[in-house]
């Protein structure tokens, strides 16, 4: 056996180590020390990289990077204090120590002030930890980081870029309190007035969580008509063209850090940026200003427009921003109540449920349809589509006739095949079906505004189907329940569009998912936000049923049976003439489930029966003697496929050697043959 002695801790000459040195260190005496030198704590610690003031230090980063986010108080009464202004953190100087050194939660505490004693002080205090040889020291750590970084603080200019504009923040009489310099490219630098030791100083920094102002104050409170943009120099821009603006010091992230009272009942306009962080600002900042009684409208952005397009854009490009501003869309803030109602306001808010489909789907609810691949959401969702537009009954249960609109995001072209195919199979007129369409993905979150225009235009919409889910997902990870709930919440945005439509969405399931676990993506964060999760599964060749798992909002309601059936028709031909196969879904009544379920009993005795007698059987073999063939011929051996599968998962076969299967005990009970051990034997078999 080999000793590695290189991780071992170092050794005194003839006597154990000593465990406390010179004497306890108290984290209280460090402290108090490290107060005392703070400024030159901070420059042993960075190597001379951090800016030097009178009163305060300046650095990038607690890691020591060039910058000047993270300032450390030098002097008054919150000497020793720092704060990193881009991750909102704070603390003494042990804790910057700490987060220098990598040091975690609780871990080494003790130890970090043994260092700080010994290393910055030079207290002849012995560290009662050793040290990997693969950590390094504090000072190698010093010394290894200037080397890195240099020794001396790096000017604005150089870390910022050259300043290009300075915007200023005024109180309501016109005094400025805060300001913000833009550098070039594209970063920001606050400015505002503290107190330091008695006096107000110019320093860089934010004002106070929810005392930050609002640009253009003075010009506020003059009128009731106010434009809400994202950024100052947008504000300026369109405050040229005689409107009141305003926005807020920070960006989209800082809703909840402005004073927001000087717009209180007033009349806003937002006109959020064209992508995901503009629209979650307008959202975050419209939900402030409602609660404070104010009434909101939403610019619509053009679909043709790029991302990120802003009012600024518009401006540069020669446009004219006031039809914009004109064609606003008013959002609703329908309880005008007090936050406690009485009784009778509580219930006079009660209103009717409006089916959609009698006893099942609700209207101004949302509903998730989960299915596996080839499971038929689609062939159902547009089945129910066209009864609703044509005022027809689903599955025996009468509709609420009216349009519908249907999000054809996971493959447009297959939705115009399949369209055509089911008009051709239900004999109507496809060009004139109360059906609209949205044409491939888009990002609904930034499009809601022009989806409400445009649905404002769609008479009598019922109905909304999402295809699919997966498709419009905007968020980064599909695994990330979190954000699949906050997808939910935003399909629920559709419910309100004109017409109080319901809305179905075409999910996929959790991984793995089986006839008990039809949950979509997102599990029960998604299922959380919606009002039902239907459900369809396949277990027979070509048949599918609909259910509900999980959640459902309304009463209890049998499985309906659907065929899944093969259709084509003349419009719909590929580039030699030939007609494409699509799928439609046709409803079956009860006597027809169970003649569907006798006949595919029925077949997987003769898929049983052939692999007993024909031990090796294939796919197309059994097709072939069980005379399953296709119209042009050749045999069907994904109907056989289909089988085999099924009596897999009900153990009536196993797999033997590849492609050949053997029966189970189970699958000999069956078709009433005697179990044979030694040829039908399994491990499998659970009887």
């Amino acid at each position: 056996m080999v000793i590695d002695l290189n991780n071992a801790p170092p050794q005194q000459d003839n006597e154990a180590p000593l465990r406390h040195g010179g004497g306890d260190v108290k984290a209280e005496d460090i402290r108090l020390r490290l107060n005392d030198d703070a400024r030159g704590f901070v420059a042993w610690l960075y190597a001379g990289r951090a800016f030097m003031h009178r009163t305060e230090a300046r650095i990038g980063n607690i890691m020591g990077e060039a910058g000047t986010s993270l300032c450390i108080e030098l002097t008054g009464k919150n000497v020793g204090q720092w704060y990193d202004h881009a991750t909102d953190e704070g603390g003494d100087l042990i804790s910057l120590y700490r987060g220098y050194m990598g040091y975690l939660g609780n871990n080494n505490f003790d130890r970090s002030l043994r260092e700080i004693a010994c290393d910055f002080f030079h207290d002849p205090v012995v560290r009662d930890v050793w040290r990997s040889h693969r950590e390094l020291s504090p000072a190698q750590k010093i010394l290894a980081d200037s080397v890195r970084w240099g020794t001396k603080p790096r000017t604005e200019e150089e870390i910022l870029g050259p300043p290009i504009a300075t915007y200023k923040y005024l109180d309501a009489d016109g005094n400025i309190i805060a300001g913000v310099t833009r550098y070039e490219p594209k970063t920001f630098r606050p400015w505002c007035f503290r107190e330091i030791d008695g006096e107000k100083k110019w320093m860089i920094g934010s004002p106070a969580s929810g005392v930050r102002p609002l640009y253009h104050w003075p010009d506020i409170i003059k009128t009731d008509n106010v434009v809400l943009v994202e950024g100052e120099g947008k504000a300026d821009a369109l405050a040229a063209f005689g409107v009141t603006t305003t926005t807020i010091m920070g960006g989209a992230n800082a809703v909840d850090k402005a004073n927001w009272l000087p717009l209180a009942m007033k009349k806003i306009c937002i006109w959020p940026d064209n992508d995901k962080a503009g629209h979650e600002f307008a959202h975050a900042a419209a939900a402030k200003l409602i609660s404070m009684g104010c009434k909101i409208w939403i610019v619509v952005v053009p679909g043709d427009k790029p991302e990120k397009w802003d009012c600024g854009d518009c401006i540069k490009a020669g446009e004219d921003p006031m039809p914009y501003l004109d064609n606003a869309i008013e959002i609703s803030t329908e309880n005008n109540h007090g936050l406690i109602l009485s009784a009778r306001q509580f219930i006079a808010g009660f209103s009717a449920p409006q089916y959609l489909v009698d006893g099942v789907i609700q209207r101004s609810y949302l509903y998730s349809l989960t299915a596996r691949t080839n499971h038929g959401k689609t062939a159902v969702s547009m089945f129910l589509g066209q009864a609703v537009a044509r005022g027809l009954t689903f599955h025996g249960r009468e509709t609420f006739q009216g349009s519908v609109l249907f999000l054809a995001g996971e493959n447009p072209d297959d939705i115009r095949a399949r369209f055509l195919v089911l008009a051709d199979h239900e004999k109507f007129d496809a060009e004139e079906a109360a059906f609209y369409f949205i044409d491939g993905v888009i990002n609904i979150a930034t499009s809601l505004p022009e989806i409400r225009r445009a649905a404002a235009e769609i008479p009598d919409l019922v109905l909304v189907i999402v295809d699919t889910a997966a498709a419009y997902y905007s968020g980064q990870d599909s695994n990330d329940n979190a954000q699949q709930g906050d997808f939910a919440r935003l399909l629920r945005e559709l419910i309100k569009l004109p017409g109080r439509p319901a809305v179905l969405v075409n999910c996929h399931p959790v991984k793995n998912a089986a006839i008990d676990n039809l949950l979509p993506l997102g599990g029960s964060a998604f299922v959380n936000e919606v009002d039902g999760n239907l459900t369809l599964w396949s277990e027979a060749d070509k048949q599918t049923a609909l259910h509900w798992q999980g959640k459902f909002r309304g009463p209890e309601f049998e499985p309906m049976n659907f065929d899944l059936r093969t259709a084509s028709c003349e419009r719909v031909k590929d580039s030699k003439g030939k007609r494409m196969p699509s799928v439609v879904a046709v409803p079956i009544t009860d006597a027809g489930a169970e003649r569907k379920a006798s006949v595919a009993e029925e077949e997987e005795k003769t898929v049983l029966r052939l692999l007993h007698v024909d031990k090796q059987a294939s796919m197309t073999s059994i097709a072939k003697a069980a005379g399953w063939v296709w119209p042009d011929g050749r045999p069907a051996k994904t109907k056989v496929q289909r089988i085999v599968e099924r009596l897999k998962a009900d153990k009536l076969i196993y797999r033997f050697q590849g492609s050949k299967y053997r029966l189970t005990r189970k699958g000999c009970k069956v078709i009433q043959v005697k179990w044979n051990k030694g040829s039908d034997a399994d491990d499998d078999d659970d009887e």
